[in-house]
């Protein structure tokens, strides 16, 4: 796992998975050890929100899928204070 620690919201992660660029370039760095994903439960919730819009390009499978590959990659914290 890498030292730096990224912080995922839910913009960073719908950007990524639906459109790529600099958030996919993120994600995959996350994904191959070079950071470390921080994201919270409440922003993994609200991913599963969005990509559930009709207006969104994902199939089921993606909507079913992509927060569990989340879950499973990042370290997920319960923070103690909203901003």
């Amino acid at each position: 796992m890498g030292s730096l620690r990224v912080v995922f919201d839910t913009n960073v992660l719908v950007s990524a998975v639906g459109f790529g660029g600099k958030p996919w370039d993120c994600l995959v760095l996350a994904f191959v050890g070079d950071v470390e994903m921080v994201t919270a439960e409440a922003a993994i919730e609200e991913f599963e929100r969005v990509l559930g819009y009709d207006r969104l390009p994902f199939t089921e499978t993606e909507r079913e899928q992509y927060p569990a590959l989340i879950r499973e990659e990042a370290t997920v914290v319960d923070p103690t204070h909203s901003v």
